[in-house]
């Protein structure tokens, strides 16, 4: 009996000298802190929570983009096109390639405008959806008849701003576009009347982007 336990204790203690060599053999990780990994990027407090930020390019290699005529500010076949209003269907248009090439989605901006719009492809006759003149138009209507709000307001127009003691809802300002806030104010006023639409030409910004000019 006594041998069968001196052997049963010797097999113990060989494990444990086995075991505790090999936890020792394991290399130690530097574990940071929980705040650390958890914690989000610094915010850019120079943008406003309202721009929109232009999208990558979408081809790796530069290629000439051109407009379709019926949407090019120079071209006297522009579509007359009240952007206050739904766009009309046009037949044998509206599906058409906004692009050539066509381009899975573009962006219009304004001088009038403190905010980009984006306008993404829904027409498909191909391997990939496309920006179609339907696009183009159905968007810039319903961007534009989008509501501000009065902080969207302050941060699009970046000027200092005073309180109008006739109505608490108003908000005198001096900058581009509208003068004062209103409920119930869209992005189409910041075209200050000018609604009609005027085509797109060419932006410095490249092929993607193109400038609104409004009548």
């Amino acid at each position: 009996m006594p041998p069968s336990l001196t052997l049963r204790s010797s097999i113990i203690g060989s494990h444990a000298v086995t075991t505790k060599a090999s936890s020792s053999s394991v290399p130690s990780r530097h574990i940071p802190p929980l705040e650390t990994v958890c914690r989000p990027p610094p915010l850019d407090y120079k943008r406003s929570p309202y721009c929109c930020v232009p999208l990558p390019a979408q081809r790796a290699v530069a290629i000439e983009v051109a407009i379709h005529p019926m949407l090019r500010a120079d071209s006297v076949s522009t579509i007359e096109f009240d952007m206050a209003s739904p766009p009309q269907p046009m037949i044998d248009l509206s599906g058409q390639p906004a692009t050539s090439p066509p381009l899975p989605s573009l962006t219009i901006v304004s001088p009038c405008l403190p905010w980009a719009i984006v306008v993404h492809g829904t027409s498909c006759f191909g391997p990939a959806p496309f920006v179609s003149v339907s696009d183009v138009l159905s968007t810039l209507y319903n961007a534009l008849r989008a509501l501000v709000t009065p902080e969207e307001f302050l941060s699009a127009t970046a000027a200092p701003a005073t309180r109008n003691r006739s109505s608490p809802q108003m908000i005198d300002i001096e900058s581009r576009g509208p003068r004062c806030y209103w409920a119930g104010m869209q992005r189409l006023h910041f075209l200050r009347g000018k609604q009609t639409f005027g085509g797109l030409s060419r932006s410095a910004s490249g092929a993607e982007t193109w400038v609104l000019s409004s009548q």
